[in-house]
C-alpha cells in the first residue's frame, strides 16, 4: 500500500483533508450578504465564511456569567440543535434578534450572543453571552460592521448568515 498521502506536501494537506468541500450552491442555505458568484463545490476560497461553509472554529471566547470560564464555538455545537451566533456590540441591538430566535422551540436553537472585543458584555439577558477576547469569533465569521447572526446547522455547516432580524 503506497503511503503517497502522507507525504503531501503542505499548501495540498486541505485539498487532501477536503476542508475546502461546501454548500453554497445548495437551495437549502441563505447568505443574505451575497455568495460573490459561483462556487466549485469541491475548492471554496478560504478567508470568507458563506452559508453552505463548514462552521470554522473560534477559541477563547469568555463566559461572563460563568466565572470568566472561556469556550470555544466548536463546544457549543451540539448534534441536536441549530446553533444562531449573534455578533451584536449591545442588548439593545441584539433584541430585534433575540425576539425572532425565541420565536422557535427551544429545543431546535441555541442562541448565543457574541460581543467583540473591547466591549463590556453585559449579563443581564438568560441566554448565553460570551466576550470574543481576542476577536478570533468576529475575523472568521465577518462580523464587522453592525449585527450579525451566523445560524451553524447540527451538522456543523453554516446554514445561514443575515443581518436583519427575520425567520429562519
Amino acid at each position: 500500500m503506497s503511503n503517497r498521502f502522507a507525504l503531501a506536501d503542505a499548501a495540498g494537506a486541505p485539498d487532501i483533508r477536503q476542508f475546502g468541500v461546501n454548500y453554497r450552491w445548495s437551495s437549502i442555505v441563505v447568505n443574505d450578504n451575497g455568495n460573490g458568484g459561483p462556487v466549485s463545490a469541491y475548492g471554496a476560497p478560504r478567508g470568507d465564511v458563506h452559508a453552505g461553509d463548514r462552521a470554522p472554529d473560534s477559541s477563547d471566547l469568555i463566559d461572563v456569567k460563568n466565572g470568566g470560564k472561556t469556550t470555544s464555538i466548536f463546544e457549543l455545537l451540539t448534534c441536536s440543535k441549530h446553533t444562531a451566533l449573534v455578533f451584536v456590540e449591545d442588548l439593545e441591538e441584539a433584541a430585534p434578534f433575540i425576539r425572532t430566535l425565541e420565536e422557535y422551540p427551544s429545543a431546535t436553537c441555541n442562541l448565543v450572543l457574541i460581543f467583540p472585543r473591547g466591549t463590556a458584555v453585559p449579563a443581564a439577558h438568560d441566554c448565553l453571552a460570551l466576550h470574543d477576547s481576542r476577536g478570533y469569533a468576529y475575523r472568521h465569521y465577518l462580523a464587522y460592521g453592525g449585527p450579525k447572526v451566523v445560524v451553524i446547522r447540527p451538522d456543523g455547516v453554516v446554514g445561514k448568515r443575515y443581518a436583519k432580524a427575520q425567520k429562519a
